[in-house]
């Protein structure tokens, strides 16, 4: 049988210090932006009257009310670029024609 011979190629080890410094700076505007959109949910939840007394109900619909967002605002977007894809499409048809 042969032998593989394998080279490992050895890394500098990043101490923990340096690694929440660069994960902090890669995503911590996004988990702000977020928190601040569940704590804006959170408020309207309480303020519309879902779940009066069921404090863990509220934060379930919060979070709901942030998820069913982010879907509505996906979607605005898909249907954006596949009316400008269309518009391109339409227009190269009518240059070539």
């Amino acid at each position: 049988m042969e032998q593989v011979q394998t080279k490992s190629i050895s890394k500098p080890v990043e101490s923990l210090d340096a690694l929440e410094l660069r994960v902090r700076d890669k995503y911590y505007k996004m988990y702000r932006n977020i928190a601040m959109q569940i704590k804006i949910a959170d408020a309207t939840i309480k303020e519309v009257g879902v779940r009066p007394g069921n404090i863990i109900g509220q934060g379930t619909a919060a979070a709901t009310v942030v998820i069913r967002g982010h879907k509505i605002i996906d979607a605005s977007r898909v249907k954006e670029n596949a009316d400008r894809l269309l518009d391109i499409s339409n227009e190269e048809k009518q240059k070539s024609a």
